[in-house]
């Protein structure tokens, strides 16, 4: 009889625990992931809102999470993450109950970035991702030329193929071709491509951590890349099939200085922003924020951040 009665206790105590557990798994006490972190679409990646947290700025990816992307000037992540782009880390937003969760296994907590109500302005980086909500229609922004890389938002590619054939039709001596090297990426795509620099950075021999922390000075964390929005695009020149470090010094660099305005392109890395960006100077990156808001904010000389005043 004593013996039926402990087991009887302990199944009593099992079913209180895990009822425990549920009640605390619907309240979002217990951090929640999607049941296949596949980055196939936004809203696989999000669970239920969390309360935002501050959380404390120790872990290096964390940090090298809001430093500048300064690959391509060879920089080292331990000399960046003491520069510029890390006074965005001390400011930064973060949310700890896994609010954006499939971030947590790089060890990062973005925040949500608003959709304001022009769409067209909304502003992602490292802190602020998409929400699952966002939707993206997209097109072709240049038709029969370079199959690959050439989706966009649907306004904003139309703009873009303007914007192409004014730049083409500009000098009757040199055609100007603004090749768009890459412009929408699904957030699969944006994974892919970041566990792909992880693992390439792993195989050399860094740990997971610090494997993290050198990628996301090159890369776009997942859900947190402009190229998701479906607004932005790396453009490149005849014969540079690659993001162009010399692009800055090119005639079609030149021309989209005092043109891209005008079809609602912006430089969304303008030199000297870093600290307020996060990312060092990419001249072959531009953004669409529609024909008005492009004039202002070039006539301004703010990057897309400081327009918005977001800090």
């Amino acid at each position: 009889m004593p013996k039926k009665k402990g087991t009887f206790v302990v199944l009593v105590l099992i079913c209180i625990a895990g009822f425990g557990l549920y009640v605390a798994y619907v309240n979002n006490d217990i951090a929640r992931l999607p049941a296949a972190t596949t980055g196939a679409t936004l809203a696989e990646l999000w669970t239920s809102p969390g309360e935002p947290q501050r959380a404390p700025q120790t872990g290096s990816a964390t940090q090298a999470g809001r430093t500048a992307r300064t690959a391509q000037s060879g920089q080292s992540a331990a000399s960046a993450a003491t520069g510029t782009g890390a006074a965005m880390a001390a400011t930064a937003p973060t949310n700890r109950k896994s609010k954006y969760a499939y971030a947590k296994e790089y060890g990062m907590y973005p925040g949500e970035a608003e959709i304001p109500v022009d769409k067209y302005l909304i502003c992602v980086n490292r802190d602020r991702a998409l929400p699952a909500r966002y939707k993206v229609n997209l097109a072709v922004c240049v038709e029969n030329v370079y199959p690959e890389n050439r989706m966009m938002e649907k306004q904003a590619a139309a703009q873009y193929r303007e914007m192409y054939d004014a730049a083409r039709k500009s000098d009757k001596d040199v055609e100007l071709e603004l090749i768009p090297f890459s412009a929408y990426r699904s957030t699969a795509q944006q994974k892919a491509n970041f566990d792909s620099e992880v693992g390439a950075l792993e195989n050399a021999g860094l740990g997971r951590g610090e494997a993290i922390e050198r990628a996301l000075l090159s890369i776009q964390l997942p859900g947190c890349s402009e190229h998701e929005t479906g607004l932005a695009i790396d453009i490149t020149r005849k014969g540079v099939w690659r993001t162009d470090p010399g692009f800055d010094g090119s005639r079609e660099f030149k021309w989209l200085e005092e043109n891209a305005q005008d079809y609602g392109f912006i430089l969304r890395y303008p030199r000297g922003k870093q600290a307020v960006t996060g990312v060092e100077f990419e001249p072959w990156h531009w953004r669409y924020v529609g024909v008005e808001e492009a004039k202002k904010i070039k006539e301004s000389g703010q990057c897309l951040e400081e327009y918005l005043k977001i800090k």
